[in-house]
């Protein structure tokens, strides 16, 4: 590699790394709240009420569906909410009956409970943040050091 490419590298990955420092961080948000369903949360019987076309696309260049669903506290209290996963074709029609865990204290928090696929949202950013973190780590030490052999090659 040429010195050039080595220094474009060094404003690249720095970058590159903060990119994957917010991956893990989502990956992080995502994984507390789904450890904290998991230790607080409370199950409820709920029904899909209607499918939302979200704004995110599948490959295909077809909207997602989100199904929102509404179910009843324990108190009472009615809840409605679009979960957070969509997919197309919608994996949920309307009037499907499905199981959700919610936070007592934050019922609109909720999610339909899906098991391993609720996880695999913050299990993919978690993973994807760290790789790309070590590749830019890897990559910044690998430029730092090649302009290093390439500065004392250059000395008389």
């Amino acid at each position: 590699m040429t010195d050039e490419q080595n220094r474009t590298l060094l404003k690249v990955f720095p970058i590159v790394f903060l990119v994957a420092l917010a991956l893990v961080g989502g990956g992080l948000y995502f994984a507390a709240f789904q450890i904290d369903l998991l230790f607080h949360g409370k199950s409820a019987r709920g029904e899909v009420l209607s499918l939302e076309a979200g704004s995110t696309t599948s490959s295909s260049g077809r909207p997602a569906w989100f199904p929102i669903v509404a179910f009843e506290t324990p108190g009472g209290a009615s809840i409605t909410f679009r979960h957070r996963t969509g997919s197309n074709p919608s994996a949920y029609s309307k009037g499907d009956r499905v199981m959700v865990t919610y936070l007592p204290d934050d019922p609109e928090s909720a999610l339909i409970e899906e098991g391993f696929v609720n996880w695999l949202l913050p299990v993919l950013l978690l993973i994807i943040g760290s790789g790309l973190a070590v590749i830019s780590v890897l990559g910044i030490i690998g430029a730092r050091r090649r302009l290093l052999k390439s500065a004392d090659e250059g000395r008389p």
